[in-house]
């Protein structure tokens, strides 16, 4: 599948990279997550979309300047899990999860978690096929888009 080739790719154009080039690439896939989690959460009673904007934005920061993680930010993810009570909170519920999750790849300067996100992308977008109905392949117009944005972010 096209998908474990991609992955594959990735690995080695960021084989031998800077670790700030790793962290800038799984901040923009974390980034378009957080995208969808802004459209599940609205209106939602555990919506906490203007903490985890703070916290993608201060990613952006951190891997710009260098600087660790408050700790806050860590308690905002935190503070954003939730009990899913359908399919599509359980989507959201795993942006918070990717949320997380960088931020102790990032913490610990962990290239391949911190990679992984790219992964992660592409099983969200299988559960929202799942969701609406669509077949989950390389013909997909979702993962075709995936796949070229994250070429096109691992040349940065």
């Amino acid at each position: 599948m096209m998908i474990t080739e991609h992955i594959m790719k990735l690995k080695q154009i960021f084989n031998k990279a800077l670790y700030w080039k790793i962290a800038a690439f799984s901040t923009l896939c974390i980034q378009q997550e957080y995208q969808i989690y802004e459209k599940l959460a609205k209106d939602r009673c555990w919506d906490m979309t203007t903490h985890l904007k703070k916290t993608v934005n201060r990613f952006w920061r951190a891997v710009t300047t260098g600087y660790a993680m408050d700790d806050k930010y860590l308690l905002i993810v935190e503070e954003s899990f939730f009990e899913p009570r359908d399919r599509w909170e359980e989507l959201a519920l795993q942006v918070v999860v990717d949320i997380h999750d960088l931020y102790y790849a990032v913490w610990k300067k962990d290239v391949e978690k911190t990679l992984d996100i790219s992964n992660r992308q592409f099983k969200l977008v299988e559960k929202y096929c799942e969701l609406i109905g669509e077949k989950f392949d390389d013909a997909n117009p979702l993962v075709k888009n995936i796949v070229n944005q994250q070429i096109m972010y691992s040349c940065i």
